[in-house]
């Protein structure tokens, strides 16, 4: 991961919430799979407590767990889940939007 800088999509774009099939509000699509299900900070997007039969959208999407992830993601990008560098990563030279960026050597 040291070649690569991490974009989160979530937060440099204008990409909304992804909604599951078993209703759950996540940050993204890509969260939705064995690996996030399992990956010890996005599986608590799955919390029974944070179920859309129970909340609101706008009491999940305020969550201490929704907060505590962009807070990383934004604050502490080197301690966030290898699945957001998977999808959500460029190298150095480039943004989010693939626009080239110059470094001097």
């Amino acid at each position: 991961m040291d070649c690569k800088k991490l974009q989160p999509k979530c937060l440099l774009t204008a990409r909304g919430a992804s909604y599951t099939a078993t209703g759950y509000v996540l940050p993204c699509c890509w969260i939705d799979n064995p690996k996030g299900w399992n990956d010890e900070i996005l599986k608590k997007f799955f919390d029974p407590n944070l179920h859309i039969d129970k909340n609101e959208i706008e009491e999940i999407i305020n969550s201490k767990t929704w907060k505590n992830f962009f807070n990383l993601v934004k604050n502490n990008p080197k301690q966030a889940p290898k699945l957001c560098y998977r999808y959500c990563s460029v190298n150095k030279a480039y943004d989010a939007t693939k626009k080239v960026t110059h470094f001097k050597k």
